[in-house]
């Protein structure tokens, strides 16, 4: 018969036969699709070889769930990868979606260092910020204790360093707040 199945009693099949028969079964019914969970089991090397052959050739629709690598890379063109309750397509056999997945890894990798660079960047921003209002108030302390023999100078001046020193706070905290929404 079809895929080296006899015409056998399934009580005395074994699991590799009742597995042929089931496939055979379905592929000689001219189906527009199968539905095959793990196809391969039961199935020795030369059976998985002749299912790859008989499937190469199939038409119809193939979704196929399996952990047999071998079989994925020989007969899929494309897998659906459910993670975390979100399915993603990739093209390709399973090699192919090995390599799609590191390739996502490293980009994901360089994003992440980018994201740590860009806050490690920002944070130092902000502290140098910080630092220049710092010494901006030390300044206008410093200022306010000496004598001025001019009238309105020294206010005039302490008003000056103050603005630069409000204009440094305003600057570190909006450094602050770009640091805060890259999370």
């Amino acid at each position: 018969g079809k895929l080296g199945v006899e015409q056998l009693d399934i009580q005395t099949m074994s699991g590799g036969e009742e597995t042929r028969l089931k496939i055979a079964q379905a592929l000689s019914a001219q189906v527009h699709g199968i539905l095959a969970d793990e196809p391969t089991s039961h199935l020795d090397r030369e059976g998985i070889d002749f299912l790859i052959g008989q499937l190469k050739y199939f038409t119809g629709a193939l979704l196929v769930i399996s952990h047999d690598r071998y079989f994925l890379d020989e007969v899929v063109d494309k897998i659906w990868e459910l993670k975390d309750g979100k399915i993603t397509e990739y093209w390709g056999n399973y090699s192919d979606f090995l390599r799609q997945k590191e390739e996502e890894r490293k980009s994901q990798a360089a994003e992440y260092e980018q994201f740590i660079a860009e806050r490690a960047r920002l944070e130092r921003a902000a502290e140098e910020k910080r630092k220049q209002a710092r010494k901006i108030e030390q300044k206008a302390k410093g200022a306010s204790k000496k004598k001025s023999t001019e009238g309105g100078g020294r206010l005039a001046h302490q008003k000056s360093i103050g603005s630069k020193e409000k204009k440094m706070h305003n600057a570190a905290k909006s450094l602050e707040h770009r640091i805060a929404a890259l999370g």
